[in-house]
């Protein structure tokens, strides 16, 4: 940022006067604090490196482990990075008020100006605001703000930073800002969720690392649409509070001091910790500890995050609550000038991001339910996908010759590790099904099937496809086969980017919340698009989405989608214990993904699976959608290009696709081919061997060629024989982006239906 130097001047008067005098820590301040404490005047002796470490690393807790924490890092950091950079980072992150989580355009929120054109008080007024934007708002307290910054100039002059004329120049000068409504149309509103991806982007892609885009006054463009939000953001709101009731955020068993008693004391200081670790502060909430409760007000002991405890008699609303506070409840809190309003903690938070899959350009992301109040956004998190997963294992099966129609092993089994150890995965409801086909396995989301498919193509082979595909970095796949079941962390955001190469056909996109950056006039970033990589041929994906829409449309997401007018393909995913509950999807027009669960990794309220939790999230987002116009009936943008056919064709055992009718659900996914062949139903507590009914020419059956394909001389060694020695089916001398080059597509007339219907080229 290029800032003036009289703001970097003013602001290490008032924040850190022995900057790079000191190895990080300042005994000096520490021992000057203190004396003003011992005289009544409490405050900090924190240095501006020390500050960096609390709002990157440490958090703001009261805590004797997070000073000494927060202590010992500074030290590093003070002789590890240069002090310009210090600086920097401290004002990145700098709250200003009226918006502004950091330094850059401070000076247009507050006076309407660049930095290159803030006067000397005006700089001084910027570096005394961040003690408190709300508290020193010349608007609200005109005094109050100007007296903040006659304290700054004064400290300057003591400093020799400025000389005697200078100070009684800037000490004359009005203190004159432009007010809020000004502001917020001269900044433009832009929201906690819609700065983060911003943020995630300028790391992800490297442009704070750039000298020109890390300097001066950016004109970013987002790529968030505001109808696409305002539905995502409700959607979840709403389904998340379907989920469980709101409630405190913790309860504390401690002893509660009574209304008026001395807070500054031991034991107080004990209860303000035990309620720190169950509710964090923010710079616009604070936790509050409930004494007791009379009617409609509650007497709490407030607690900003920082600075001394506080008494309150707060009113509150038990209609707008959710509930009726007792003693020993930690509930957060807003404060709107000087009035405390009490919040309800919901059980469980959530995210939602939805994405156009052929440039992976984000249209909404929602990373909580209140940024407020939970700022820390969920669609970043790394968490654990669970069957989410799977499609893309089954993917790479496809790839490596397995059909779609292929008899596959929903049976039980002991799988060695390379780390010595057993894995013996087992099905959501306990059920085993003997052999069953491949569709029909991801429809119901077979675990024990997920086991035989990476045990025969290796857990190389996942991480490739996996990686290729965005959903990790190079090498971020944990090489165990667990993680066919999604038990390798990623985040929402790269789940959706991989869930848009099955919607548009196999490409690779990368996920992105800016679609330009300029500076002066002149552009100097752009998203990349697709560049030809591919995850898997464009038959695979769209068998994979053929499959994908038999699990909403008789598969495990069936509850949820069954009363949508929108044919929609996606995967539930529940990780162990439910704490993680997943819901992926897709259509030409967009990818919804959706994510609940616990920020403290606790399980869902109700013991929730993804088709419960999260699927019901994503089908009010597509309901909004068609109804708003977003999305037309076969699922695709207005605004939009590229057009592909949808519906996909439900799977079946006889080689053909059949489309759904709008009337029409199917119920039975065992399509019964002309074979005879009978199929077994699943029953949880079974063995397979119980389950298994006789099979007419069973080997025949699967071996027989399909309806109208072309006879091909038998392979001498068939797909599954012995696995190579690296443990995938790409050997070490095959070239492992050979898989990715999609053949032709053959596309046969349409049958009696009307439908389309897809051969395999192989």
């Amino acid at each position: 940022m290029d800032l003036p130097d009289r703001f970097i001047q003013a602001l290490l008067s008032v924040e850190d006067a022995r900057f790079g005098a000191h190895p990080g820590v300042d005994p000096v301040a520490v021992a000057a604090a203190s004396i003003d404490t011992l005289r009544g005047n409490r405050r900090g002796g924190s240095t501006l490196t020390q500050q960096v470490v609390k709002n990157a690393i440490t958090g703001s807790d009261q805590t004797v482990d997070r000073k000494v924490r927060e202590a010992i890092l500074a030290v590093r950091a003070q002789d590890t990075i240069e002090p310009d950079q210090i600086i920097q980072g401290y004002l990145a992150n700098a709250w200003f008020g009226r918006g502004q989580d950091g330094a850059m355009g401070a000076a247009r929120a507050w006076f309407g100006k660049e930095w290159a054109d803030i006067d000397l008080h005006e700089a001084a007024f910027l570096a005394g605001i961040l003690k408190g934007p709300a508290y020193y708002d010349p608007v609200k307290h005109p005094e109050r703000a100007r007296a903040r910054r006659d304290t700054v100039l004064q400290m300057m002059r003591a400093r020799d930073m400025i000389t005697d004329e200078e100070m009684a120049l800037a000490l004359a000068m009005d203190l004159e800002v432009i007010s809020a409504e000004q502001s917020d149309e001269l900044m433009g509103s832009l929201a906690r969720w819609t700065a983060s991806g911003i943020e995630e982007d300028m790391s992800r892609y490297g442009l704070t690392n750039r000298s020109d885009i890390a300097s001066g006054i950016l004109e970013i463009t987002t790529t968030i649409q505001p109808d696409w939000q305002k539905i995502a953001e409700d959607a979840l709101i709403s389904g998340v509070g379907r989920i469980g009731q709101a409630g405190p955020a913790a309860r504390l068993e401690a002893v509660i001091p009574a209304f008026g008693e001395d807070l500054d004391t031991e034991a107080v200081e004990a209860l303000r910790r035990e309620a720190a670790n169950g509710l964090a502060t923010t710079r616009k909430s604070g936790r509050a500890v409930i004494s007791s409760v009379s009617g409609n007000t509650a007497a709490a002991i407030i607690d900003r995050g920082y600075g001394d405890l506080e008494w309150d008699q707060v009113a509150f609303d038990t209609g707008k609550l959710g509930f009726t506070p007792k003693k020993g409840d930690v509930l957060p809190y807003k404060r709107e000038d000087d009035t405390v309003t009490l919040q309800p903690a919901p059980q469980v938070q959530g995210a939602v991001v939805v994405m156009d899959p052929w440039s992976g350009a984000v249209l909404a992301s929602v990373g909580g339910t209140d940024p407020d109040l939970y700022p820390f956004d969920r669609s970043r998190a790394m968490r654990q996908p669970g069957s989410a997963l799977k499609p893309f294992l089954w993917a790479r099966a496809m790839e490596e010759g397995i059909r779609y129609f292929d008899m596959v092993e929903d049976i039980e089994r002991s799988y060695p590790t390379n780390t010595g150890e057993v894995w013996r995965p087992r099905n959501y409801d306990g059920s085993q099904s003997g052999l069953i086909p491949l569709f029909v396995a991801l429809e119901e989301s077979s675990n024990l099937v997920a086991a035989s498919l990476v045990d025969r193509l290796g857990v190389d082979a996942l991480g490739q496809i996996t990686e290729i595909a965005g959903l990790y970095e190079w090498g971020g796949m944990r090489r165990h086969p667990s993680s066919a079941l999604g038990a390798s962390e990623t985040t929402l955001t790269r789940m959706a980017a991989g869930y848009s190469a099955f919607a548009n056909g196999g490409l690779v996109v990368s996920p992105h919340h800016i679609s330009q950056v300029k500076k002066d006039g002149q552009t100097l970033w752009t998203p990349r698009g697709p560049d030809g990589y591919a995850i898997a041929t464009q038959y695979t994906t769209d068998d994979i989405s053929s499959m994908l829409y038999g699990v909403t449309a008789r598969g495990t997401a069936y509850s949820a989608f069954k009363d949508l007018k929108l044919p929609v393909a996606g995967k539930t995913g529940t990780t162990q214990d439910y704490r993680d509950a997943w819901f992926m999807s897709f259509t030409p027009g967009v990818v919804v993904a959706v994510w609940v669960g616990r920020d403290d990794f606790r399980p869902i309220p109700g013991n929730l699976s993804g088709s419960r939790a999260a699927a019901p999230i994503a089908k009010t987002v597509y309901a909004a959608a068609l109804k708003q116009g977003l999305l037309n009936a076969q699922g695709h943008r207005p605004d939009q290009t590229e057009v592909k056919p949808w519906p996909p064709a439900l799977l079946d055992m006889n080689g053909r696709g059949a489309q759904l009718q709008p009337s029409y659900v199917a119920q039975d996914p065992f399509k019964r081919p002309s074979g005879g062949a009978v199929f077994i139903r699943r029953e949880a507590g079974t063995t397979a061997v119980e389950d298994l009914r006789p099979v007419d020419d069973l080997d025949a059956l699967l071996g027989a060629p399909r309806p109208g394909a072309v006879a091909t001389e038998p392979q001498s060694q068939p797909w599954y024989d012995e696995p190579s020695s690296s443990g995938g089916y790409l050997d070490q001398n095959e070239d492992p982006n050979s898989i990715f080059k999609a053949p032709s597509r053959e596309l046969s007339s349409s049958p009696a239906t009307g439908n389309t219907v897809f051969r395999n080229p192989w």
